[in-house]
């Protein structure tokens, strides 16, 4: 077809041609900004109005040609002079205000090396950074840097451009530009700017076995030179942390302490998060303190600028690390809000796995996976490998949560092996502590005692000193007291540093699992109290299961009830099968006849499930309610298994009649709610 058109445009007049050239040149289709060109080539506007053109091209309300095939034609069926000759013309007509338009076609005219054109095109970049245009940024400094005629110069775009498109989740161009670069590094600061670039290249790619390496390495080049920078890029380097092994870890700490800040200097929010990061490993209540210091001037006062894309990152990264899930549900919120608003999809991958992460530790496990579903789009449409979802570990952890145990073991088993080779320490440490929290969920002491202490000498300032509580369950329930008194040791001196609600209330109950029984109640009562003030509520749950397990053990049934009652309700809301299954085993050894399953059966049903369970009776698909509901269709799936399995039926035709009138009620209530708003 296009070859078919060309030939048909050949025969044209001229000046036909030329009007045709021109509108296939400019995409914008600004009907005014043609009409100037024509002028400036000398076309009357008649020429609008040649046989046949009508079948082409239309004038109003845009220049637009009647199939793309027909833009291509016209466009690569002209000689390279028409274009250039038509590109100049678009340029010296372009208006004042559009100076992007005109930059681009200067571009695209120009026929050698051009350093008017080439700052133009940086100009044109910056503007299209303020509007959080990364990809577009990264287009115009990869065509400045082409036609950037000084060496020196030509470097420092395509690193700038590099840059762009890492920001944009375009990591396979940065690499290429990175290539071009590599052998004309000039200064210190160059080389260790490509070194910084390189690392996050790779990141983006997935490949992290020597990106710790590389940052360290471009921190130690500019730290004679330029102090302030290094530190900058000491900070990034903490972002691979959730991936790396405890070398790494230390290494990094090492470095981050031998690279002090000047004193003259005042203290930022980026240089309280590198130090306190760097001091978690060897004095972990000053780094807590530097930490805690940070988060709140995050809160209080946010970021600017770039800074603002890692120091919100890095913040969820403490308030994890110091079990603050409010603030790093708060902070993570602003992240990826902060991110998408500046267009930087790049920063938007790291603040879901982040949010998603949240989400599962606050018993959010629905919206975890809607979560990470996001997170995968996004890395499938980029090409960005780095960080998707941890290598599964995060989903792993929500699948643990869940007690879906054959996937969450099937995806630990992938993670695991992958993480092995890349070197990815970190990865595997999440993911041998959330099948630790899925063998505790299932009641299995030993398997949940071998994974912990896995994790447990590793010793990771983040995702080690979150397992410690686990650790202590299962070791107590498998009569390892000494293990779990080992454990007792490192936890109590990190949970008082933090002062979190959730860090203090895990401590009290890892406290009253090795206490004697006159202090159990009182130290239970203590964290429930604690957890209570905050949004973890798995972990509310989980301490009243274990309060209540053990007032059964002391033959205070009726005592022990009520905190049964209370976890059953918990983790059936939030969809944790395998500990809501737990509950009501100790509430049926207790003497609870009701369990799991009221007599009526779909009145078991948790609210995610009955909003899906109604669309399905009404004959939504799963696609159509996961856009009802903002949840994904792998979810609904889940959510429908077990609706079938709460109301004994085997297909979607009967859940109608198994919800009796729920279903009417439901629509009954979302009509009041219409009339109401």
């Amino acid at each position: 077809m296009e070859e078919a058109v060309s030939r048909r445009v050949r025969v044209l007049p001229a000046d036909v041609q030329t009007l045709l050239l021109l509108a296939a040149a400019d995409p914008s289709g600004d009907p005014a900004l043609l009409w100037r060109a024509c002028a400036a080539l000398g076309l009357e506007p008649e020429v609008a109005d040649s046989p046949g053109i009508d079948r082409l091209l239309m004038f109003t309300p845009r220049v637009e040609f009647r199939h793309p095939l027909i833009r291509s034609a016209v466009y690569h069926g002209a000689t390279g002079v028409s274009r250039q000759r038509a590109h100049r013309t678009l340029a010296a007509v372009s208006s004042d205000g559009d100076g992007d338009r005109r930059a681009l076609h200067l571009a695209a005219a120009a026929v050698g090396p051009d350093e008017d054109v080439a700052a133009e095109l940086e100009r044109s970049a910056a503007r299209a950074r303020d509007r959080g245009g990364w990809s577009a940024a990264a287009a115009c400094l990869r065509r400045a840097a082409a036609l950037t005629p000084d060496e020196g110069r030509r470097t420092l775009r395509r690193l700038h451009a590099a840059r762009a498109g890492l920001v944009a989740g375009e990591p396979a161009g940065a690499a290429e530009l990175l290539d071009q670069v590599t052998p004309a590094l000039g200064d210190v600061g160059t080389r260790a700017e490509a070194m910084r670039l390189q690392a996050w290249t790779r990141f983006q790619l997935g490949e992290h076995t020597t990106i710790l390496a590389l940052l360290i390495d471009a921190a130690r080049a500019i730290k004679t030179t330029d102090l302030g920078r290094a530190r900058q890029i000491l900070l990034e380097a903490w972002g691979v942390v959730p991936y790396i092994g405890k070398t790494g870890l230390r290494d990094l700490a090492r470095v981050t302490l031998e690279t002090p800040r000047s004193k003259e200097a005042p203290e930022s929010t980026g240089d309280m998060l590198l130090d306190g990061f760097a001091l978690l490993d060897t004095d972990y209540p000053a780094g807590a303190d530097l930490l805690r210091r940070a988060i709140a001037a995050l809160q209080e006062n946010g970021a600017a600028g770039d800074e603002d894309l890692q120091w919100l990152s890095l913040g969820c990264l403490a308030a994890y690390a110091l079990w603050d899930h409010g603030a790093m549900q708060d902070l993570c919120a602003r992240g990826v809000r902060s991110a998408r608003t500046e267009g930087a999809l790049s920063a938007v991958l790291t603040r879901l796995s982040y949010q998603a992460l949240s989400q599962q530790l606050c018993g959010q496990l629905a919206p975890a996976h809607a979560t990470l579903d996001e997170e995968r789009a996004i890395s499938a449409a980029t090409g960005d490998a780095g960080r998707f979802d941890c290598r599964g570990g995060i989903r792993a952890a929500i699948l643990a949560r869940q007690g879906r145990a054959e996937e969450a073991r099937d995806m630990a088993a992938t993670a695991i092996k992958e993480a092995r080779e890349r070197g990815e320490g970190g990865v595997a440490t999440l993911v041998r502590s959330a099948l630790a929290l899925l063998d505790l969920s299932l009641g299995d002491s030993r398997g949940a005692l071998e994974h912990a202490v896995s994790v447990y000498e590793q010793d990771l300032c983040f995702h080690s000193t979150l397992i410690l509580p686990d650790l202590i369950e299962a070791a107590m329930y498998c009569g390892k007291r000494e293990i779990a008194t080992a454990a007792l040791t490192r936890l109590t001196p990190r949970a008082t540093a933090s002062g979190s609600p959730l860090a203090l209330g895990l401590l009290a109950r890892s406290r009253a699992l090795l206490a004697q029984d006159g202090d159990r109640s009182r130290l239970y009562e203590e964290a429930i109290e604690h957890l209570e003030q905050c949004q973890a509520v798995g972990e509310l749950a989980r301490t009243r299961l274990l309060y209540g397990e053990w007032l059964r053990t002391r033959r205070r049934r009726r005592d022990a009830r009520e905190h049964l009652r209370t976890a059953f309700g918990m983790f059936e809301a939030m969809g944790a099968e395998a500990f809501a299954e737990r509950a009501r085993a100790g509430l049926l050894a207790s003497g609870e006849q009701a369990g799991a399953h009221t007599p009526d059966g779909h009145d078991a049903l948790t609210a995610h499930e009955t909003d899906v369970a109604v669309l399905a009776s009404r004959g939504a698909s799963n696609q159509e309610i996961a856009e009802e509901l903002f949840i994904s269709a792998s979810t609904v799936a889940y959510h429908l298994r077990k609706v079938f399995v709460k109301l004994h039926i085997t297909n979607r035709g009967q859940l109608a009649h198994a919800l009796g009138g729920q279903a009417d009620g439901r629509a009954a209530s979302e009509a009041l709610l219409v009339c109401a708003v």
